[in-house]
């Protein structure tokens, strides 16, 4: 069995909590999720399966989440700004290449990618899953489609 076919599998679980606690759930995965996403982009190694299968995991317990008062998923906005618009704005390139930083200090080798292409594709790469995970949409093409530079 290929791994894209095991990943489609992924159910999504629906849960419902209030606003300020979905909120919290995506702001305590976003940055590990933008950390896995620099590995898939800057680090070729054999590991890029175990990262997108976690990605995956995690984006689809995020797409699950519902806001109570509504029952509805929380939006692309409330998505995108956990995702990418507090932790890369205003200065996205000094933020790209902290997690840089971050990836190569965890498996201790140097990396030189080029900041802007790097920055690109990650803002892309979030950019999609926002929208997946705002809308409650399974995210496994999206992350299935990261692939390294």
């Amino acid at each position: 069995m290929r791994i894209d076919e095991v990943l489609d599998r992924e159910i999504l679980t629906e849960m419902t909590f209030p606003r300020a606690e979905v909120m919290r759930r995506v702001d305590s995965r976003q940055e590990i999720i933008a950390l896995h996403a620099i590995k898939i982009l800057c680090i070729p190694t054999g590991a890029i399966s175990h990262w997108r299968r976690e990605l995956i995991a995690w984006g689809n317990y995020l797409a699950g989440l519902k806001i109570a008062r509504t029952k509805a998923p929380m939006g692309e906005q409330l998505a995108y700004l956990i995702l990418y618009k507090r932790p890369f704005e205003p200065d996205h390139l000094t933020s790209t290449v902290a997690f840089i930083e971050m990836a190569a200090a965890e498996y201790d080798i140097d990396l030189n990618p080029d900041v802007n292409i790097v920055h690109e594709r990650l803002h892309a790469f979030l950019t999609s899953l926002a929208e997946r995970i705002g809308t409650g949409q399974k995210v496994n093409d999206v992350v299935l489609g990261l692939q390294p530079l």
